[in-house]
């Protein structure tokens, strides 16, 4: 099966709205014009997404198209049967390293404190594992997608799955024991 891909007109408002963001910030800049750097101009894009969508002029769809990740009327992992779900914040921007075992609790904006929501990165690595790393889109000069990274991703899933087979994640949340915690962390 193939994997859904952008049509090349969303891929061109795409293309626009980070080519945009980049020629505003070198336009106000009073020093000398910056490089492009896509981690950068999509801190700023996800800033006037935000408002944007919270001003109800558009979807976040219609600002900046995507693919749907993932599906949130399902988990994003289900392993010896505990169910782990992405968390997004009050304007449904999908959280970079924030999950939760309680799909009623997965709004970083409003973490219910019942210990169901986690950050991926304080999970302890068994050894030889890919640390977790911000689910990233590869792009080429002025913001063109060349490839979706999903490396990210199955890092953080090992991670999470890791966690399961330790017994620190289960159904009601994460608990690491001391003595589990690796020196340094």
């Amino acid at each position: 099966m193939s994997q859904p891909e952008l049509t090349a007109v969303e891929l061109a408002r795409q293309n626009g709205v980070d080519t945009a963001i980049f020629e505003l910030v070198n336009e106000l800049n009073p020093g000398q014009p910056l490089q492009w750097d896509i981690e950068d101009i999509g801190a700023i894009r996800d800033e006037i997404a935000a408002l944007l969508v919270r001003k109800g002029c558009c979807t976040l769809h219609e600002f900046y198209p995507y693919l749907e990740l993932y599906d949130e009327d399902k988990p994003f992992l289900t392993h010896q049967e505990v169910e782990v779900w992405a968390c997004c914040d009050d304007d449904d921007m999908l959280a970079a390293f924030h999950y939760s075992t309680d799909l009623g609790n997965c709004n970083i904006d409003n973490d219910e404190g019942d210990g169901t929501m986690f950050d991926v990165r304080d999970i302890p690595l068994a050894e030889g594992m890919t640390p977790a790393v911000k689910w990233t889109t590869t792009t080429g000069q002025h913001g063109s997608i060349t490839s979706e990274d999903t490396s990210g991703r199955e890092a953080h899933a090992a991670i999470i799955r890791h966690a399961i087979e330790q017994g620190w994640l289960t159904q009601d949340g994460l608990t690491i024991p001391e003595g589990d915690v690796p020196e340094g962390e």
